[in-house]
């Protein structure tokens, strides 16, 4: 699954260069990686958890427990950083990115947060659980969707808006999918029996 990322980065990078420009792409980077970072911070650590607690649950339904329980936690972070970004934006378009009219892509950026961070936990948890084939199908699915709306989206001169916009669709059709499937279409309460 590294090797299909690597592979996508090495395939994405000239696109978005060519695409946006030299400090367009600079400004992109630095979103990109902001969001990554965030989604990481949002989670709390739960995606180590995970990997360390999930394997050692007898049942689906405990393993999904952590994970719905994950989610639920990591949500409600991203929600609270949220209104940290809405309120900082203008600080951060201006003294990180130089640009005071960056703030509104700023707080788009800010939308990806929870979706990464949802991400970020659903494949931990394949991990631990062991399905390694939905591991790969998943990380495959956002490779495929990431060359398919960059590649569109470099095709229709689109740029840095666009681009934050692609990727939050990206990261939110990921995470749907793979709830989807995860949870067969059922809503699950968590117990939260195994948290504390």
């Amino acid at each position: 699954a590294t090797g299909i990322v690597y592979a996508r980065n090495l395939l994405v990078m000239p696109l978005l260069t060519k695409g946006l420009g030299a400090a367009g792409y600079g400004v992109w980077v630095q979103l990109f990686v902001g969001i990554e970072l965030v989604a990481g911070l949002v989670i709390l650590g739960f995606n180590f958890s995970l990997l360390r607690y999930v394997p050692q649950r007898e049942t689906r339904r405990d393993e999904l427990d952590d994970l719905v329980s994950a989610l639920l936690v990591g949500l409600s972070v991203a929600l609270v950083g949220q209104i940290v970004l809405i309120s900082t934006s203008d600080w951060i378009a201006a003294t990180l990115l130089g640009d005071p009219d960056l703030t509104g892509t700023v707080r788009r950026a800010g939308w990806v947060v929870p979706f990464a961070a949802s991400g970020l936990l659903i494949l931990s948890y394949l991990r631990g659980s062991r399905r390694v084939t939905f591991f790969v199908l998943c990380v495959s699915l956002e490779t495929g969707t990431w060359l398919a709306v960059v590649g569109y989206l470099f095709q229709a001169g689109a740029g840095l808006e666009e681009m934050i916009l692609g990727l939050l669709l990206i990261k939110s059709i990921v995470v749907f999918a793979a709830l989807l499937v995860l949870l067969k279409g059922r809503v699950l309460f968590p117990t939260f029996s195994h948290v504390g």
